[in-house]
């Protein structure tokens, strides 16, 4: 199996950080011709707040990102691990990843288990948990 990794510097502009997405991820096709393309954490949006994530989550299947991504793999005919989406499920928001096979057809949702809970030395604390809600499958 060939895969192709896409890395990003995902910022607070949805809409440009879906498109470079789109744009990295036919050009690795094209040059690579993978069976898989793996998309990184968080690669449509990254705010600088948990308000401004939330704001930006996506209910599945309707979301943009999630039609983007389907529709990626079904044109290219290859398999996409779209790195995860802020998904909103009800009053919940959930750090989740999907795998669309090369027909666009959902293969796999997760919904991260391990959330990012830091305290660095000098007092930095980050909580992923403070607003983001553990899966519960694996």
């Amino acid at each position: 199996m060939k895969v192709s990794l896409v890395q990003m510097n995902s910022q607070g502009d949805k809409a440009a950080n879906l498109a470079a997405a789109a744009a990295l991820i036919e050009q690795a096709v094209a040059q690579e011709q993978p069976d898989l393309v793996v998309l990184p954490e968080y690669y449509a949006f990254l705010g600088d707040t948990p308000a401004e994530m939330q704001e930006q989550a996506e209910s599945f299947p309707d979301g943009e990102s999630y039609q983007l991504m389907s529709g990626l793999a079904k044109k290219l005919k290859v398999a996409i691990h779209a790195g995860s989406v802020a998904e909103k499920d009800g009053n919940a928001f959930y750090n989740t990843t999907v795998v669309f096979g090369p027909d666009g057809a959902e293969l796999a949702r997760y919904r991260k288990i391990h959330l990012f809970d830091v305290e660095i030395t000098g007092g930095t604390v980050y909580r992923e948990s403070d607003t983001v809600s553990r899966g519960e499958e694996v």
